[in-house]
């Protein structure tokens, strides 16, 4: 399981489930840290240094507003459209990661 940031612990908080004890997870923010040289690891920054642009703006940065935002009916699907271009936007930055690492 791929994740970017405290992802794994939160989903684990919230379903209470232990996801780390039956699947490998993969904190794809500490990957880069490890082999790419730049000064932010936010996932937009990190985009725009590998050429991949985005589609939605960003709801928002702050994962307290999310949550918010996703128990607010009205401003689910935004939270829902944001959150699915990040993982659309996370698989394109790792393959693109994993062919410049070749």
């Amino acid at each position: 399981m791929f994740c970017y940031g405290p992802d794994t612990g939160m989903l684990e908080k919230f379903f209470k489930l232990k996801f780390r004890d039956k699947f490998l997870c993969v904190n794809l923010i500490k990957v880069f840290k490890d082999h790419i040289k730049t000064g932010s690891f936010k996932l937009r920054d990190l985009e725009h240094k590998f050429g991949i642009r985005r589609q939605v703006v960003k709801h928002t940065t702050c994962i307290f507003q999310i949550w918010r935002d996703w128990r607010n009916p009205s401003k689910k699907k935004a939270v829902l459209l944001c959150n699915k271009e990040d993982v659309v936007r996370l698989v394109r930055l790792t393959l693109k990661f994993l062919k410049n690492s070749k």
